[in-house]
This record gives C-alpha cells, sequence and structure tokens, in this order.
C-alpha cells in the first residue's frame, strides 16, 4: 500500500505566488503611483507649506497696519461731523459714573450724555424699556436689561 503523502502540488505552490505578485502589484501602485499615497502626501505638504506662507503675508501685514495707525482719531475724511443719536420710543439714556461706578439715568436733557468731541470719547448708551432702575436713579443691574450704545466712526 502506498502511503499517502501530504504536501502541498506545485500547480498550488505557483497559484499562490501569481496571487501574491498580483497583491504585490496592486499594493505597490497604490502607494507609489501617480495618484498613490506618497503623491497625495506631497501635494498636501506642499497645499500646508503654502498656506503658512500666505497666513505669515497676513499676518505681517496686519501687524505693519497696527503699527502705522494713529493712535488719535482723525476728523472723518468727509469733514462731516458725528452722528447725533436718535432716541425711540422705550429709550432711556444713561451715563457711566465712575466714581460710584454705576450707570445712571439722565434725566436732564441739559445735561452732558456723550462727548464724541473730546479726548474722553464718551459714547451715548441707552438702556431699552426693560431697564429696572432704583430710587436713586443708578441702574439695577441685578435685573435683566437690554443696552444699546452709539459709536461714532472715526476715520483712523
Amino acid at each position: 500500500m502506498m502511503k499517502k503523502q501530504k504536501g502541498i502540488t506545485l500547480i498550488a505552490l505557483v497559484v499562490t505566488i501569481v496571487v501574491l505578485i498580483i497583491l504585490a502589484t496592486i499594493s505597490i501602485n497604490a502607494v507609489l503611483g501617480e495618484n498613490g499615497l506618497i503623491r497625495k502626501a506631497e501635494q498636501a505638504k506642499e497645499v500646508q507649506a503654502n498656506s503658512t506662507i500666505a497666513d505669515e503675508e497676513a499676518l505681517n501685514t496686519l501687524v505693519d497696519e497696527y503699527n502705522s495707525a494713529t493712535a488719535e482719531p482723525v476728523v472723518y475724511q468727509d469733514a462731516t461731523l458725528p452722528t447725533r443719536p436718535k432716541l425711540a420710543q422705550g429709550m432711556t439714556r444713561i451715563k457711566y459714573d465712575s466714581t460710584t461706578n454705576q450707570w445712571k439715568r439722565v434725566t436732564d436733557v441739559g445735561e452732558a450724555w456723550y462727548d464724541y468731541a473730546s479726548d474722553k470719547k464718551e459714547w451715548a448708551n441707552v438702556v431699552l424699556g426693560d431697564a429696572t432702575f432704583k430710587e436713586d436713579g443708578t441702574l439695577d443691574e441685578t435685573k435683566p436689561y437690554s443696552q444699546l450704545v452709539w459709536i461714532p466712526r472715526f476715520a483712523y
């Protein structure tokens, strides 16, 4: 009787080698090919480098503009004066009192409510109808309120 010999046939070995060659070819093409991983990584590196250069240029431009800006506002380029704030119904004038660190209601129409002309740059502030004031005329900041401010445009 013949003993059964165990092992692989030559055909099975050749088929296995061919499959491995095909897989290796596909893998190498995916990594090194024209649209492979390495080429895509190189393109990403170029994009990132270009973006970094553009960011640095924009930042340098911004720093140059900041350094060249004047500290003092100048008159409007069209020589007009700042627009006077216009109150609508439900708006109450308020002014910050730096001695008490509180917002106070401005009841006297003649009282200086804002000052655009001086170096103080006191902007006009109002609260809407939902604001609550204490008996001394100060704004009750513990309760919800809405505040608006007019900021004059200057040509810097």
